[in-house]
């Protein structure tokens, strides 16, 4: 059997797809998916491979019926790397901002030394433990003026507030790239709202809200971004949201979820389970 270099390990592997149109090898075939030409694919992985409900065994060949079936596993179409990188840049903020599954959605709040208030969108908040209980985003390159950035490092605090469903519009345009003098609030119908004591403004409206104190920060090498992390310190939520488990069912507030950059979804609750343990014989 011959063999080839994998294109993404750079290992040597054997040839396991095989045209017998034309002979090519993986899928460099370049017959048209309207001729079907029978394709024999043996698989020499150890490991079993489910194919449109099928399994295939080491070792075992079966037909398909033309080359362009192989760059469909179980219908699903295959983009390389290297297509990725050829895509024009909105197309590859789209796929790449929304092949990662649904997202986030909340409203960072901040105010600057001067008092001047600042509210973004952010997709990238993230649990990253409870005890002690801290959270973390991702911010872009600091290459121009980042005013939540600039606010939360002047200030210490900031609040991440929940986006409902009503709200998506108003959210949304908070994205745009108004001067640091220009509150988002002034431009949407969003409105600040000060809790108790909180150093930082709140959005009202917003099911549940944290205040959070800016901890540390990590610098990502490989693209410039920032992840900030913080902690947790305080919790508002409508009492309704919380179970007697101290459970914040998110959908009761209409809490909504980000597709991408710029699609927003509402989540349905289709069950909760139990602690999941090893199953016994």
């Amino acid at each position: 059997m011959s063999s080839s270099r994998c294109k993404y390990s750079g290992s040597v592997v054997p040839n396991t797809f095989n045209c017998k149109s034309c002979g090519a090898e993986n899928y460099n075939c370049n017959q048209s998916s309207e001729e079907f030409s029978e394709l024999t694919i043996t698989i020499t992985s150890l490991e079993r491979i489910n194919l449109s409900r099928r399994i295939i065994r080491p070792f075992q060949t079966f037909p398909i019926r033309n080359c362009f079936s192989l760059k469909l596993i179980m219908g699903l179409r295959q983009i390389d790397r290297s297509e990725i990188e050829k895509m024009d840049r909105i197309q590859r903020l789209n796929l790449v901002n929304s092949c990662t599954g649904y997202k986030s959605a909340n409203l960072i709040a901040t105010i600057s030394k001067e008092g001047q208030t600042n509210v973004a969108v952010f997709s990238s908040v993230t649990h990253l433990g409870s005890d002690p209980a801290l959270i973390s985003f991702t911010l872009r390159p600091t290459t121009v003026p980042r005013h939540t950035y600039q606010n939360i490092k002047e200030n210490g605090y900031f609040s991440i507030n929940h986006i409902s469903a009503e709200q998506i519009a108003d959210a949304h345009h908070t994205s745009a790239a108004y001067p640091e003098e220009i509150s988002e609030f002034d431009q949407t119908n969003l409105e600040p709202v000060y809790h108790n004591d909180c150093p930082v403004p709140f959005v009202k409206g917003s099911p549940v809200k944290l205040l959070c104190k800016y901890a540390n920060e990590y610098v990502i090498k490989e693209n410039g971004c920032i992840l900030v992390v913080a902690s947790i310190e305080a919790v508002f939520y409508e009492e309704e949201l919380l179970t007697s488990d101290k459970w914040l069912q998110l959908e009761k507030g209409k809490v909504v979820a980000i597709n991408g950059l710029d699609g927003y979804a509402l989540p349905e609750l289709l069950e909760r389970f139990a602690f999941a343990r090893p199953k016994t014989s």
